[in-house]
């Protein structure tokens, strides 16, 4: 039971880091618009996963009862599959600053 809070806290510290990579993609002026945006998504991923895991639900008893936590499982790599490719394509390094410049 406390290793679900554990997790928990993992998937609690993605949330703020997003936020400060999209932070520096935006000027000063325009980051309440951008916050205000994510805000939202956020939202409406909730209102539509809370629809979509109440019908699954019931719907799998037949014949997967863990079939919902499988199905949110696999949604989740779309967006780790997104981040991991801007990461990829990303060519300016964030610490350049260490490197040797002799």
């Amino acid at each position: 039971m406390f290793t679900g809070y554990g997790i928990l806290f993992l998937s609690m510290a993605a949330t703020p880091v997003i936020r400060a990579k999209l932070s520096k993609l935006v000027d000063e002026k325009d980051q309440g618009a951008l916050f205000a945006s994510v805000a939202c998504v956020e939202g409406l991923c909730s209102l539509v996963a809370t629809g979509v895991f109440n019908a699954l639900y019931p719907a799998s008893l037949h014949f997967m009862k863990g079939f919902p936590f499988l199905f949110g499982a696999i949604i989740l790599l779309i967006p780790a599959a997104l981040i991991g490719w801007i990461e990829i394509l990303d060519t300016t390094p964030e610490y350049g600053h260490f490197t040797d410049a002799s």
